[in-house]
């Protein structure tokens, strides 16, 4: 029973065979003339009429002359070529897919197809790189040129073979016409190496058909209606032109050739002028002369254009310089030390920068390579205090743009006391001293550039002197009114001071109260002056450091009694709250005192900005913008006069 089945199935699959071979053999005959391998060779119909129910394949072997990828898709396997004319205008040309195989036993997956105007793919009427299997159709509509020859091809997807009916509409048979003049775009005569442009008058029905140029008779292959030719040796030619319609390339023509038209060309030899001889200098190369980029000695030539081409060549002789050898110098300069050549002066760095001096032989520079090199630095001496003595410090900081160079630097210090120079206290960075002097450090740099070395020397002094911490005035008012708040300030050697640390300001007050928080560390305090009439005040300042304290200052302040006019205008003028936040009120509760301005001073004189607004009868509400906590006067101009009140900022 098994074996009866197996051979009923081998039967089934014989006559398969059987009839696909029928079929194959029946579509190959249909297939009248074969696709080209290449676009030069495709066969030419001479009208899409010719192509209506025209049935073909794609070839089997691989061929990859398509024109893939489409748009950046697609890749050519086995490509068959065909070519068509027509009278131009719109045209519809329809392929019917009806039966696609793939010769290694694949899958099918169908074809790809296209047409173009040029065998280079340009042109392009139409590109399709999706596969079209069995049973599909495509639809391409164009318009096209009339007598110009279009390229059709066929690429089988994976190698497939398919087979295809071609369907057509509009399209018929094109005529053609003679051509008309030739024209040159450089006239009689020309000159050897001279290419020329020429131009023939086209139909005067649009026809474009195949233009076929000759050059003595021999084939210059042009296309178009124009040609570009090169005439390498002298004599005289005769360039011609005719058209047909079809392949030339291929043989396969629909027309027969239009009468040739025909133009005698006279080329002459191309003269030859000789320039001056140059010689160049190393640094001139290299050197562009006309169409030549000079690098070394010889002869160069070029060619002149004076009639629309190359009429003579011109020829020089041209001598390079060689190179000397270049002297390397490097420069370090201390301060005030300039490096300067024949021509200029260097007061930068340089690093290995080429410097080209001017000589007398052949008018060449002579370069050199040059590095120079400042170092600068800045320094002080800083004074604190160790066990009751003074500790000098020498504060040095390294200045010196490098612009690259990396040079050695070896360094020491020497301390003298300035009186006695000779003799070296230390060298370290630091030094203990206990007299007062004038006291000095020497700090020699040594420099090094390779072979080349510079010690530059750099001196720093400090006076400590028994003046050197001293009180010269307490800065404020001496005369003033009882319950006045008033800034005072130290004045001093604030120079000397700047160079210790630590330091104290010792204040003690008489018949007033310092408002400072902290005023150890203020050099300037407000105070407020007791409400007694005709007092004496004092304020006193003393300054304190870890080695060294300065003389006591002390200033003597006049009280004096309100007037009857302040009295009055101070109690109906009231600043609330005071001390305050940077936020107050002013309240004037008589009416016939009129505020015309407004100032608000710093301890330091600085007018402070602040913002005002009125909030009611005789009522001001003020804001200073950027407040900070301290001791500042309101200034009230009035009809009266000026007020004077000090309100007092804390945060």
């Amino acid at each position: 029973m098994k074996q009866s089945k197996v051979s009923f199935c081998k039967k089934i699959i014989l006559i398969c065979n059987i009839l696909f071979s029928l079929i194959w053999i029946q579509l190959d005959a249909q297939c009248l003339q074969e696709g080209a391998f290449n676009c030069e060779d495709a066969f030419v119909f001479c009208s899409l009429d010719e192509m209506n129910g025209y049935k073909c394949y794609n070839t089997e072997q691989s061929n990859p002359t398509a024109c893939l990828p489409c748009n950046g898709y697609g890749a050519p396997h086995n490509s068959s070529w065909w070519a068509f004319v027509s009278e131009g205008g719109e045209v519809s040309i329809t392929i019917i897919f009806d039966f696609c195989y793939n010769p290694s036993g694949g899958q099918p997956s169908g074809a790809q197809y296209g047409i173009v105007s040029q065998c280079d793919c340009s042109g392009q009427v139409a590109c399709q790189s999706n596969c079209n299997t069995y049973g599909d159709t495509a639809i391409i509509k164009a318009f096209l040129v009339p007598c110009r020859t279009y390229y059709l091809w066929l690429d089988g997807c994976n190698g497939d073979v398919c087979h295809f009916t071609i369907k057509t509409s509009g399209g018929k048979k094109p005529n053609i016409t003679q051509l008309g003049n030739i024209n040159s775009s450089i006239p009689n005569p020309l000159y050897t190496d001279c290419c020329v442009d020429f131009t023939v008058t086209p139909p005067s029905n649009n026809c474009q058909p195949f233009h076929v140029w000759t050059v003595d008779g021999k084939p210059y292959w042009c296309s178009y209606n124009s040609c570009r030719i090169c005439f390498p040796q002298a004599g005289t030619f005769s360039v011609c032109v005719h058209s047909v319609i079809g392949n030339p390339l291929s043989g396969s023509l629909c027309s027969a050739q239009t009468p040739a038209k025909c133009i005698s060309v006279v080329v002459k030899q191309k003269l030859e002028a000789r320039a001056m001889p140059l010689i160049l200098c190393p640094n001139q190369i290299p050197f562009r002369w006309h169409c030549q980029l000079i690098n070394k000695s010889g002869t160069y030539r070029c060619p002149f254009n004076l009639n629309g081409c190359y009429e003579l060549d011109s020829v020089i002789n041209i001598t390079v310089i060689n190179k000397s050898p270049v002297a390397e110098i490097v420069f370090i300069g201390c301060k005030g030390e300039i490096y300067k050549d024949t021509i200029r002066s260097y007061p930068t760095c340089n690093n290995k920068t080429q410097v080209f001096i001017p000589s007398k032989i052949h008018a060449c520079d002579s370069p050199y390579i040059l590095t120079t090199f400042y170092p600068t630095e800045t320094g002080m001496i800083d004074i604190s205090c160790l066990k009751n003595n003074f500790l000098l410090t020498a504060k040095i900081k390294n200045t010196t743009e490098l612009c690259g160079l990396n040079p050695i630097i070896l360094d020491n210090m020497e301390w003298y006391d300035s009186l006695r120079p000779q003799n070296i206290l230390g060298t370290g960075d630091s030094l203990i001293v206990v007299s007062p002097s004038r006291y000095c450090v020497r700090h020699s740099v040594n420099y090094s550039l390779g072979n080349v070395s510079k010690q530059c020397s750099y001196k720093y002094c400090v006076n400590l002197l028994d003046n050197l911490f001293t009180i010269q005035d307490i800065v404020g008012k001496s005369i003033l009114e009882n319950g006045s708040i008033e800034p005072y300030k130290v004045k001093n050697n604030s120079q000397n001071i700047n160079l210790f640390t630590n330091v104290k300001y010792l204040w003690s007050v008489t018949n007033g109260v310092i408002l400072d928080s902290f005023p150890e560390k203020l050099d300037s305090i407000n105070i407020r002056w007791n409400d007694a009439p005709f007092t004496l005040g004092r304020i006193c300042v003393q300054l304190q450091s870890d080695c060294v304290m300065s003389n006591l200052f002390c200033k003597v302040v006049q009280l004096k009694m309100k007037t009857a006019v302040e009295d009055n205008e101070r109690t109906t003028l009231l600043v609330v709250p005071n001390p305050s936040n940077g936020n107050f009120m002013i309240i004037n509760y008589d009416s016939e005192v009129q505020l015309d301005r407004i100032k608000l001073i710093s301890v330091e004189g600085k007018e402070i900005k602040f913002q005002v607004s009125n909030t009611g009868k005789n009522q001001f509400e003020m804001k200073i913008i950027t407040a900070t906590a301290g001791v500042y006067q309101l200034q009230i101009q009035t009809k009266n006069g000026m007020i004077t009140k000090s309100i007092i900022v804390e945060k």
